[in-house]
């Protein structure tokens, strides 16, 4: 019989041949932004905190970067505002967490941030990021400017390199660390590190995912159906009939995929071989819900997973309560505030066929941390 586990007040239930593991007895860590943009390192049980920011600075959530080698955490972050200043240039902070020092890099240029991708890069000891011109009300197409960010954590120095136009979102690194995906308004572009075009097709649906396949010759394309994308020849192939957030894994030589985004699955493309790894159970729809995740730890040991899906509130008294806090008009122009979500973190070890669930609830991702960081991590 399957194992089933209760967590945040859902059932998930456990593939064949899958373990969930206590969160108490796990030997990794957590590193997450809380409510109050601080930057914290866990047990996986949350009984043992650390806040590694400085208390007047916010942290931006969803760019954690991790050198389990080097025992850096690397992110940016904004000055709190005072009464008499309205700061808030964002500078990168080098954390040291033996020592327990922060060092501060002045990487970005007023008028610019940090956006959808920060990411440490072992192979070159350093950072790459996306940066975004920063611009209030309408702008044009030709207006828009990003720029790509490569910061050597060492020594400290830095290139900015301007990306073509139109490409919105930074979307992956390649394992090569020298390549990028993008997508634009209605196409998907890899470049180079230094924001050169490599190629580009045609994509008019914002892609569920996208991750480099088989050492960066190719991309896969979450969706209905999960598409391949093959660099050199330019191909699109569909691979299967739906799989979102795909992970390819070239350490295991396996693709990690949500199917639906209430269930993670994984596929050996060599042999055809698929298994279900773990589901949530209920009547959770995942057709508009797209906060879902698969992010590895820094040695692909790992996986963070989100799922997710949302239903209709069927509780009168809820939906008049809901109705209330918004105002009758946005209630009913945005078929959001009628739903409720559910967001289930977990910790996916491949090795040992364990899942564990996450006591912790937000909304931004958690970067697991392993190896020797991990390890030596001090909490007192």
């Amino acid at each position: 019989m399957a194992e089933i586990v209760l967590t945040h007040g859902n059932e998930l239930e456990a593939g064949t041949g899958w373990m969930f593991a206590d969160p108490g007895t796990q030997r990794f860590l957590i590193a997450y932004v809380d409510a109050s943009a601080a930057l914290v390192v866990a047990t996986a049980d949350l009984m043992h905190k650390r806040v590694l920011n400085e208390a007047d600075r916010y942290v931006s959530p969803d760019l954690v970067a991790v050198d389990d080698a080097g025992g850096r955490v690397i992110y940016p972050v904004r000055s709190k505002p005072s009464d008499s200043s309205d700061d808030s240039k964002q500078v990168v902070c080098v954390h040291d967490v033996t020592r327990r020092k922060n060092r501060y890099h002045n990487w970005i240029t007023d008028g610019y941030q940090l956006l959808w991708l920060f990411e440490y890069l072992p192979g070159k000891q350093s950072v790459v990021g996306h940066l975004n011109l920063v611009f209030e009300g309408h702008i044009s197409y030709d207006d828009f400017k990003a720029d790509i960010l490569v910061a050597s954590v060492d020594r400290g120095e830095h290139a900015r390199y301007r990306l073509p136009p139109r490409l919105w979102v930074a979307l992956a690194v390649g394992p090569d660390e020298h390549h990028l995906v993008y997508r634009g308004n209605k196409d998907l572009t890899v470049v180079d590190i230094q924001g050169r075009a490599v190629r580009s097709i045609e994509e008019p649906r914002r892609p569920h995912g996208v991750s480099f396949f088989r050492e960066s010759s190719q991309i896969l394309i979450g969706g209905a159906p999960l598409k391949q994308w093959d660099l050199g020849s330019g191909a699109v192939t569909p691979l299967f009939v739906e799989g979102y957030e795909p992970f390819w894994s070239d350490v295991h030589q396996r693709l990690w995929y949500l199917c639906p985004s209430t269930a993670l699955h994984l596929r050996e493309i060599d042999t055809g071989h698929e298994e279900a790894v773990v589901r949530l159970l209920g009547d959770w729809d995942h057709s508009s819900f797209n906060r879902t995740a698969i992010v590895p730890s820094a040695d692909h040991s790992l996986l963070f997973v989100r799922l997710g899906g949302n239903r209709p509130i069927t509780d009168p008294a809820r939906l008049a309560a809901e109705r209330a806090r918004v105002g009758d008009e946005l209630f009913e122009s945005c078929p959001a505030y009628s739903l409720e979500n559910v967001e289930i973190d977990l910790v996916v070890d491949p090795a040992r066929r364990q899942i564990t669930p996450l006591p912790l609830k937000t909304p931004w991702t958690t970067k697991i941390i392993t190896g020797e960081l991990a390890r030596s991590f001090k909490f007192d």
